[in-house]
């Protein structure tokens, strides 16, 4: 029989594609978990491209302010031990530098954190380096400021210990500045602060490195791409360890 009224097929084919998009959907997420649980396997197992990996339990926590990830870090770090500040205690705790930015002058990133925490990344706002971390860090367990080797990194996770690390997000353009007191600051435009809380292969040449990024979540590094970003900040890390 010949169907004249065109309006009969008009829900027929909504229905098709509502069941096809609902498919779809299913498919999608059965392959989102088939992703996630192969991830786990490979990165939980235990065995890495021949070598053993180590992983601290760590929680992710996605930092607050737009330049508050040095905090984020050592929130993350923190948690290893069970430890849970709110981000705005711990930022509660940190020391701030209020000189204000002129073309040649700004604070110290080494003494507190530079401009504004909500601010704009190099324009009015910039972070804080391991010193003044170290010293929110204290007010909850043991910490101490290191110059991160692969080797010695991987000790620490060994040990339990995360470590907060400092980098770089983006290109990495180098800025300078002086501070009032006359020293002078060669800083990165995307100075980045993530916390390291794993690797793999052997502890004496580890192949690569688990980070919590504040932004971006779990990331995991060659050894070779990790120090290459942290190498314009001298290597520096903060090690946070049993209170």
């Amino acid at each position: 029989m010949k169907i004249r009224n065109h309006r009969i097929l008009i829900p027929i084919g909504c229905a098709v594609l509502i069941l096809a998009a609902f498919l779809m959907y299913q498919h999608w997420n059965v392959l989102r978990y088939e992703v996630r649980l192969a991830n786990i396997r490979l990165f939980q197992s235990g065995e890495v491209a021949g070598g053993t990996i180590v992983q601290l339990p760590a929680t992710y926590h996605r930092q607050e302010h737009s330049l508050s990830c040095e905090i984020a870090a050592l929130k993350m770090a923190l948690s290893v031990f069970d430890i849970n500040p709110s981000e705005s205690e711990l930022v509660g705790k940190l020391k701030f530098d209020p000189t204000p930015r002129t073309t040649s002058v700004w604070g110290d990133p080494f003494t507190g954190f530079v401009g504004i925490i909500d601010g704009k990344m190099g324009v009015d706002g910039y972070g804080v380096y391991a010193d003044p971390i170290l010293e929110v860090a204290k007010q909850y367990t043991n910490a101490q400021v290191i110059r991160a080797t692969p080797v010695e990194l991987a000790k620490q996770i060994d040990l339990g210990n995360p470590v907060v690390i400092w980098g770089y997000s983006g290109r990495g353009r180098t800025i300078k500045w002086s501070t009032p007191a006359g020293r002078q600051i060669t800083a990165i435009n995307g100075e980045h602060a993530r916390t390291l809380i794993g690797y793999w292969g052997a502890p004496s040449a580890p192949i690569g490195f688990i980070i919590l990024d504040p932004i971006y979540g779990t990331l995991k590094w060659k050894t070779a791409d990790l120090m290459k970003n942290m190498q314009p900040f001298d290597y520096m890390a903060v090690v946070v360890s049993k209170p």
